[in-house]
């Protein structure tokens, strides 16, 4: 883009909601690209010494397009679904803090982003039904 210089750098759960708009309509679910991220984190694992190193953000971004890939195309249901999926992922709660805790690794890093998207998509796919049912 000319003229556009980007300032700062982006978190990789901001990076979502570009993947999934360039994604909608024209790709495979996104699930099927875990294993890339699980390939590459687990690599920077091994190059750092570090168990959940912060440069790592395919994580993020892998857990906030498949959160937003469960959801209507609706900003407001991608804002909430953003947001869910960052509760999630923040606060871990069973069995996100267990997977978190228990397994090691890229597969570990890219697990509990996968488990926080389930399970903020389900609890929105469940409001919106709930919202739909309303008289």
């Amino acid at each position: 883009m000319a003229g556009h210089r980007r300032r700062g750098r982006r978190s990789g759960s901001c990076r979502g909601p570009d993947t999934c708009i360039a994604l909608a309509d024209r790709a495979p679910p996104i699930w099927p690209y875990s294993p890339v991220g699980v390939w590459a984190s687990s690599y920077v694992v091994s190059r750092t010494g570090t168990e959940d190193p912060q440069i790592v953000v395919i994580d993020e971004t892998f857990g906030t397009a498949a959160t937003l890939s469960m959801l209507p195309l609706d900003p407001v249901w991608w804002a909430a679904g953003f947001l869910a999926f960052r509760f999630f992922d923040v606060v871990k709660p069973w069995p996100i803090g267990v997977v978190h805790e228990k397994v090691r690794g890229g597969l570990g890093i890219m697990l509990d982003d996968a488990a926080a998207a389930v399970f903020a998509g389900a609890l929105l796919l469940l409001l919106n039904d709930l919202i739909q049912r309303l008289p």
